[in-house]
């Protein structure tokens, strides 16, 4: 039997056929409810309609993987890359530090984010499966190599909640789905899925459903890109802060899935999200980094009309705070292949970067490579008001969970699209 299904991605919906049925095909099921959909096989344990009365507070229990033997899976599979062997006892837990910034934004908003002290160190796999139940995921080795493991059979053995709370449930893992790339040509024989149409799938953050109460942070392919362990470290909690604010609704846009949206300033839009944060600056008009903030957006900022841009007005934030804009094949001094050109967001803006400001330019901010964009309008959105909305509506009145992957452009890998930052 063949089930036509979608599964909405980073870089724009992504429809997959697969074949479902039978030990080797892509487990697949219907979209539940927004009360069930992410209870999983806890629903037992917890009631998720507290949610509604527990209006200024969010509950997250993680637990994160350890690999007594290390993982040697890329430096024996492929010597030539020059990816290192990771050593016994290697661990995805993330910094204890960096979480409890993410704990102080939610407090600088009057909520109060309580990470259950409690973690288990699960035997690490290289492969986890976030089989929600909701999109597309499969179990065929062929896909997912001979070390693999659901999430849901971790999650009915490790997550026991101690106290009756809405409790979101995340796991830090290494992989999403994929060992690596090399496996897609034989996923797609086994279980009749275009390659083309797996290499989206290949993602390095994290999933999770739109709504929920469950998601995974995966960011293997910064440990295998040898970024340093303070980047990853800081990465890491954006990943976490970014697949929480999923949970919640949100969407890489805030209020709809257009991303890279420079006037949209969150951990939710990649632009942020795949530098460490919310860049600032020491001073208004500035792009001189001077740090990074784990935060949503505070107010939506004025709509950017990408056929009537005026760049005497810039963004307007009124803040030291820096953004990006995504420049993909464009015919300016400023374009390239790809790259983010990095624009105060005090101040007026050269979009089009020919050295004079003008009161009505057309650019297009917000296209990547394999994922071109037509002009539109690029609505600000204000994240923690939607935040404390949803705290107080029963998931059961909520809208219907829909699957989320968070990948990075298909042709391009880690490093290319982190660092590929202009000016």
């Amino acid at each position: 039997m063949l089930m036509l299904f979608r599964r909405f991605f980073a870089f724009g919906a992504i429809a997959i056929l697969a074949a479902c049925g039978g030990s080797h095909g892509a487990q697949t099921a219907l979209p539940p409810t927004a009360a069930t959909a992410s209870s999983g096989n806890t629903a037992s344990t917890f009631d998720i309609r507290k949610q509604a009365a527990e209006p200024t507070d969010v509950w997250v229990h993680y637990d994160y993987m350890v690999f007594p033997n290390g993982i040697n899976y890329y430096c024996k599979t492929f010597p030539q890359s020059g990816i290192p062997c990771f050593p016994p006892g290697f661990s995805t837990a993330p910094d204890e530090q960096q979480i409890r910034r993410i704990v102080d934004a939610f407090r600088a908003q009057g909520l109060t984010l309580h990470i259950d002290p409690q973690h288990t160190a699960i035997p690490g796999r290289l492969v986890l499966v976030f089989d929600d139940g909701i999109g597309f995921y499969t179990f065929d080795p062929a896909c997912t190599g001979g070390d693999a493991v659901g999430y849901e059979a971790l999650k009915a053995k490790y997550f026991q909640p101690h106290s009756n709370h809405p409790w979101h449930y995340a796991i830090f893992g290494f992989n999403d789905q994929f060992p690596d790339q090399t496996v897609l040509a034989a996923c797609s024989s086994a279980i009749h899925v275009t390659v083309e149409g797996l290499r989206a799938y290949l993602g390095w953050s994290g999933s999770s459903p739109i709504p929920g109460y469950e998601f995974i942070v995966t960011l293997g392919g910064l440990y295998t890109e040898q970024f340093s362990n303070s980047f990853i470290a800081q990465e890491t909690a954006v990943g976490f802060m970014h697949e929480l604010g999923h949970n919640f609704g949100l969407q890489h846009g805030g209020s709809d899935g257009i991303n890279y949206k420079p006037n949209y300033l969150s951990v939710m839009n990649y632009a942020d999200e795949s530098k460490g944060g919310i860049p600032y600056a020491a001073s208004q008009g500035s792009t001189q980094i001077a740090g990074f903030r784990l935060d949503y957006s505070e107010r939506a900022l004025p709509t950017l009309d990408e056929n009537h841009l005026n760049e005497n007005l810039g963004i307007q934030s009124g803040t030291t705070d820096i953004s990006f804009y995504s420049v993909h094949d464009a015919p300016f001094s400023c374009g390239g292949t790809f790259a983010f050109v990095s624009v105060p967001t005090t101040g007026p803006i050269d979009w089009n970067c020919d050295g004079t400001l003008e009161s009505d330019v057309s650019v297009n901010l917000h296209s990547t490579p394999g994922d071109p964009q037509s002009n539109t309008q690029l609505v600000g959105f204000d994240d923690w008001s939607f935040i404390k909305q949803s705290l107080t509506v029963a998931p059961a009145a909520a809208p219907r969970a829909v699957p989320h992957v968070d990948t990075m452009p298909v042709h391009m890998s880690p490093r290319q699209f982190i660092r590929g930052v202009r000016r």
